[in-house]
């Protein structure tokens, strides 16, 4: 009995101290340096197999957006357009490069800053029901790191972001 007495103490102090609870993602702590030598030119889409569908319909947005500098990541450019009802498409390239690292569809927009490492999909998730309404069991609010021209998955949760979206939908 003393060991679990022992152990309950230790947890209920670390508690009080708040290490135990997760930190939710933020974007200060994944900051980048910008690089603003780098713009949107001709994009490469061969590395994400679901790219070929969409490449057609983000071709002329993308074309649309040629010249832009960074807008996630120091020098990723995050190109989104909309599919439909809560559906966006968004693909993340790579601006040194000119390479289209990854693809994702999401719901309820994005939520990024150019100085920052961090992608948050669906970030207002809680905010878009009403208290009656039951988020669909498919939905959350989605944390990514961009690390290594890769998406790392980093949470979901249903609760929205708790910041405030620079840039994004």
């Amino acid at each position: 009995m003393m060991p679990l007495l022992r152990f309950l103490s230790i947890l209920a102090l670390l508690g009080s101290l708040g290490l135990n609870a997760q930190e939710t993602p933020s974007f200060d702590r994944y900051l980048v340096q910008i690089n603003e030598d780098v713009r949107l030119a001709s994009v490469d889409y061969s590395l994400i197999d679901e790219a070929a569908a969409a490449a057609a319909a983000f071709e002329s947005r993308l074309t649309e957006m040629s010249g832009r500098a960074a807008n996630i990541g120091g020098h990723y450019f995050l190109g989104e357009i909309g599919c439909g009802t809560m559906c966006q498409t968004a693909i993340l390239v790579n601006l040194e490069t000119g390479i289209a690292i990854a693809q994702s569809t999401f719901g309820l927009g994005s939520c990024y800053q150019p100085d920052s490492n961090l992608l948050i999909l669906n970030p207002y998730v809680s905010e878009n029901f009403y208290e009656d309404e039951d988020i669909p069991d498919w939905l959350y609010t989605q944390y990514y790191l961009i690390e290594d021209d890769e998406l790392r998955f980093l949470e979901k949760t249903k609760q929205s972001y708790a910041g405030e979206c620079v840039s994004g939908q």
